[in-house]
């Protein structure tokens, strides 16, 4: 009899020790997932916002009319105020890299009244200096992703 109390008690600490395993290692699992989306998403409207200042000083370059390069710019904004909504604004670790970035993205679009052959070398050197505090950015993020998604 004292045996089988102990087979039984055995049983019991080692179900709910499997139990509460599987449910941390389900909820990191679920965290790392929303975090995957969350840098892919990320990702994404910071490509979209470099295409669509590009085409933006391009068309500026070629004089277009101006409710067109409005509708460009205001399209440029929606994505970089997407972008803005996701970072973190209280203060954290990476705060001064994150504002970093964030001023990077609105630096493209002031021109300061360049002239239209200076437009294209603006956009290029923002857009350079952009995906390279990008790179970092995401490659953080996929750092922590990552130590969510094993342990």
């Amino acid at each position: 009899m004292g045996t089988s109390i102990l087979v039984a008690l055995i049983s019991f600490v080692a179900g709910v020790t499997v139990s509460v395993v599987a449910g941390r290692l389900s909820q990191r699992l679920k965290v790392s997932e929303f975090r995957q989306a969350w840098i892919n998403s990320l990702r994404e409207d910071i490509a979209s916002y470099l295409g669509i200042t590009q085409r933006w000083f391009h068309a500026a370059k070629m004089e277009e009319e101006p409710g067109k390069l409005f509708a460009m710019g205001n399209e440029a904004s929606v994505i970089l105020y997407r972008i803005k909504m996701r970072i973190n604004p209280n203060e954290n670790k990476h705060k001064r890299e994150d504002d970093e970035f964030i001023a990077s993205l609105e630096r493209i679009q002031t021109t300061g009244g360049l002239p239209a052959v200076g437009l294209e070398t603006h956009w290029a050197t923002a857009a350079a200096e952009i995906t390279l505090l990008a790179r970092k950015l995401l490659k953080r993020e996929w750092d922590i992703t990552k130590q969510f998604r094993w342990w």
